[in-house]
């Protein structure tokens, strides 16, 4: 029994696989079907049939905006709908009674009606707005910055971006604004885009004297004028958290320092309350006589030291193992002390760093000196002239 092979005729003229009726003049370069001219697409070799053209253009990868978001086929395409429906939402607040709208009240942010479940507040007041001057500098400010950001996070990242810089807006008026006030307005969403921008702008090192200075504008006119602070708040710290990091590495580190640890902070204050305090002269006292009697008893078994006018007084060993050698030897001797090696001191100059304080007594730091003593006749420890030829070096 016998058939027809496909893409073919029965008499032997090869038809295209998508028309049967068709003659096929080629085939497909990728999948070897053949095709008819209604079929063919230019291809880098040869032609290609239209699945295989539609298959590799889900394989190709598109370029993409620097936050991720798809290029905008027309730049600031988005922010110019926002604005215009926040025009169009004025007029027909003006048109219907304005602040005492039905559009207003039920619209504006009220901290109480949130509360009572009228949710969709924190998103409407973003589009309302109090009077004329209002809407004119927000959506001012909207055309100046709004485009840029849409440029680097793409139609649906800006809407996100735009759409939950407005509702955070909204939150910071419910917590920070008294329940019955009322605040609208875009320049929460607006703020967003400040921290945005700003965050883009720094990261390609541009000149940001501009927007720093409407932000200031903005910002005094959110204190001097019946604007919400609070919303502006909300939607700049809404922005990329990028751009706080950005801050911190571009800015003075004195400025963005980390606060005191409290146990720092503690001992320093105890610290204060000591060199105040009437027992200091004698504490003083018996810190320099410790010291004195650790470095001169030290000196006088022949051992090389260093320091002595601050209660942290240094051996000299040597090597680095025969440091920490000596080390170990002391500490198996109930005396903890340092033993400090390369890099913290030139490679074959390791010590051993000891710390007396005013509370240690005479027996101790004879106790000390005993175990040095042991330690020079075990290891070998070198002298003050060895010192001496170090220091020179």
């Amino acid at each position: 029994m016998t058939g027809t092979a496909p893409g073919s005729r029965p008499d032997g003229a090869p038809r295209c696989y998508r028309h049967p009726d068709r003659e096929a003049l080629i085939t497909c370069q990728r999948c070897e079907r053949p095709i008819c001219t209604q079929d063919m697409n230019d291809a880098s070799v040869g032609f290609q049939c239209p699945e295989c053209v539609q298959r590799g253009a889900r394989s190709v990868r598109l370029p993409r905006t620097v936050a991720g978001g798809a290029l905008q086929t027309r730049e600031g395409a988005v922010s110019l709908v926002i604005i215009g429906i926040n025009v169009v939402v004025y007029v027909v607040q003006l048109l219907t009674g304005d602040l005492r709208s039905p559009l207003y009240q039920q619209g504006a942010m009220y901290p109480v009606g949130v509360a009572d479940g009228q949710w969709w507040r924190l998103l409407t007041s973003a589009f309302l707005h109090l009077g004329t001057l209002h809407i004119l500098f927000n959506m001012y400010a909207l055309y100046l910055f709004g485009p840029l950001v849409e440029r680097k996070l793409g139609t649906v990242r800006f809407i996100a971006a735009y759409v939950t810089s407005a509702v955070v807006s909204g939150v910071f008026v419910l917590w920070l604004s008294a329940p019955l006030s009322g605040t609208a307005g875009a320049s929460g969403a607006v703020f967003g885009l400040f921290g945005m921008a700003l965050l883009f702008m720094l990261r390609a090192r541009e000149d940001v004297r501009g927007l720093l200075a409407l932000l200031a504008v903005n910002v005094a006119i959110g204190f001097l004028g019946p604007i919400s602070w609070q919303g502006h708040l909300g939607g700049f710290v809404a922005g990329k958290q990028d751009a706080i990091n950005v801050l911190k590495l571009r800015s003075n580190s004195i400025i963005f320092g980390g606060p005191v640890p409290p146990p720092y902070l503690e001992a320093v204050c105890t610290v204060v309350d000591i060199l105040a305090s009437d027992e200091y002269p004698a504490l003083r006292a018996r810190l320099d006589a410790n010291v004195r009697q650790l470095t001169d008893g030290a000196r006088q078994s022949g051992l090389a030291v260093m320091g002595g006018s601050v209660p942290i007084v240094s051996v000299l060993v040597g090597a680095e193992e025969a440091t920490l050698k000596a080390g170990r030897f002391l500490y198996e001797r109930g005396y903890y002390v340092q033993s400090v090696v390369f890099p913290a001191v030139p490679h074959g100059a390791g010590v051993l760093r000891m710390q007396v304080n005013a509370n240690h007594a005479p027996e101790q730091i004879d106790g000390l000196l005993g175990a040095l003593a042991a330690l020079q006749e075990t290891a070998d420890l070198p002298g003050a002239a060895a010192l001496a030829s170090l220091v020179a070096a």
